[in-house]
C-alpha cells in the first residue's frame, strides 16, 4: 500500500473507510500494528482486560493511523494525537499536512473511521440487530417527534428506524466534539425512504442546520452507519466508502 498515490478530499466530500476486526487475525501484522502506536498508546492498549476489546482497540488505531496517510506524507507512526475538553480526538496539526478532520467508531463486528477536510465529520456505527430495548431508550433520549415517529411505522421496521435515528444523532454530537453534554432531546431527525436525513433544531443549540449533511449507509447486511458532516450552506456531500486491512489491503465499495 506504500506505493499508492495520496487520495485528495475536496470540500463538500466525506471518506468513510470500515474493518472488520475478526478478520485481522494474522499475527505478524498485529505485532505490525502495535509497532505504529506511541509508547502511551501501546501501554493504554495492553491494559484492556477483556481480548476482544484489546484486539479492537488496537486495530481501530491502526486503522485511524493509515488512513490518515492515505492523505498525507506523514507516515502512520508519526501521527499525534490530542483530546478536546470533552474526550474527542483531534490531529496535532503541521504544516505538512492537509487540514484533516476524522471520527472513529466501532461495535461487534466494525470499525469506522471518517475522513473530511477543513470541516468537523461525525461517525457511528451499530449492529441493529443487537438486543437493545430500544423502545425504552428512546422515551429517554428520543426527542417527542421521533418518539412518536417510531410509533408509527409498522412494528418490523421500529428496530432499524431506532438504529437509523440513534447512529444519526451520535454522529452529530460526535462531529460538535462535545459528547453527550448537548443534550439528545435537543434536536431530532427527519428520516425517510425518498431522501437523506434532516437535522431539526432546538433554538437554544444556537445552530444552523443548513450547515450540516448527513448520510445512512449499510456497510454489511448487520451493520448500519451514520455520517453528519459541517459544510457550507449549500455544498453538496458526497460520500466514498472503502474496506480496508490497515497496511494489506483496501477496496472501495462506491
Amino acid at each position: 500500500m506504500n506505493d499508492l498515490p495520496l487520495l485528495k478530499l475536496a470540500p463538500g466530500q466525506v471518506h468513510v473507510w470500515f474493518t472488520c476486526p475478526e478478520e485481522i487475525r494474522d499475527p505478524d501484522l498485529l505485532v505490525s500494528y502495535h509497532s505504529l502506536l506511541t509508547p502511551d498508546e501501546q501501554e493504554k492498549q495492553v491494559r484492556y482486560i477483556m481480548p476482544w476489546h484489546r484486539h479492537s482497540s488496537l486495530i481501530t488505531r491502526a486503522v485511524a493511523r493509515c488512513v490518515l496517510s492515505r492523505y498525507s506524507s506523514t507516515k502512520p507512526h508519526e501521527w499525534r494525537f490530542r483530546r478536546n475538553m470533552h474526550g474527542k480526538p483531534e490531529i496535532v496539526q503541521d504544516s505538512q499536512s492537509p487540514p484533516l478532520h476524522f471520527n472513529l467508531a466501532h461495535t461487534h463486528g466494525l470499525i469506522a473511521c471518517a475522513v473530511a477536510l477543513e470541516h468537523p465529520v461525525g461517525v457511528d456505527v451499530e449492529r441493529w440487530d443487537r438486543q437493545r430495548d430500544f423502545e425504552r431508550l428512546a422515551t429517554r433520549y428520543f426527542s417527542t417527534d421521533e418518539s412518536t415517529m417510531l410509533t408509527q411505522v409498522p412494528e418490523y421496521a421500529q428496530r432499524r428506524l431506532f438504529f437509523n435515528i440513534w447512529t444519526l444523532k451520535e454522529s452529530y454530537i460526535k462531529a460538535k466534539g462535545m459528547g453527550l453534554s448537548m443534550g439528545l432531546d435537543k434536536f431530532s431527525f427527519v428520516v425517510s425512504e425518498n431522501g437523506n436525513p434532516r437535522i431539526v433544531l432546538d433554538p437554544d443549540l444556537k445552530d444552523d442546520p443548513a450547515a450540516w449533511a448527513f448520510r445512512l449507509l449499510t456497510p454489511t447486511k448487520f451493520h448500519v452507519a451514520a455520517l453528519a458532516l459541517h459544510r457550507a450552506p449549500g455544498t453538496a456531500c458526497q460520500v466514498q466508502s472503502r474496506f480496508i486491512i490497515p497496511l494489506v489491503h483496501e477496496e472501495l465499495t462506491n
